[in-house]
């Protein structure tokens, strides 16, 4: 565990405590076997709307996979509330702005494009993947060009 800790330094803490997981798991895990797996990772004003301490509150339970489903649990989770780095976000230029008023619009929002992309995040539950148009989340755009 402490080796894959040390090799996943820079990523988040709660992708490094879940390689520490899957690698404890790998060298042989709890003699006992397999039966639940959880994560708590907890930051100043991190949580949902930043409004609560708690960033990952996870826990799988009576599973002859837990690490594998906690892993699948916390993708999901990341998708709804994990934060993509400001540089990280795209800038809408006119090209990538008429892409996601068509897709959009496609998708039966038709109003202006902050409003209908509003409209569409909180459908998907994304809105706090999403502030205003000038530039969009990378995340927000591959859900969106999936859909």
């Amino acid at each position: 565990m402490p080796t894959t800790f040390d090799a996943t330094a820079g990523q988040p803490l709660a992708e490094r405590l879940l390689a520490c997981l899957a690698a404890a798991q790998a060298a042989g895990g709890d003699r006992r076997g397999q039966q639940s797996a959880a994560l708590l990772v907890v930051e100043r004003d991190g949580g949902y709307a930043r409004l609560s301490d708690l960033l990952v509150e996870l826990r799988v339970d009576d599973h002859e996979q837990p690490v594998d489903e906690l892993a699948r649990i916390y993708r999901l989770h990341w998708l709804l509330f994990g934060r993509t780095p400001d540089a990280d976000w795209i800038e809408v230029d006119d090209t990538l702005r008429a892409e996601l008023v068509a897709r959009l619009h496609a998708l039966g929002y038709d109003a202006e494009l902050e409003r209908a992309l509003g409209d569409w995040a909180g459908t998907e539950n994304l809105e706090e993947r999403v502030d205003g148009v000038a530039r969009i989340d990378p995340v927000v755009l591959e859900q969106l060009r999936g859909t």
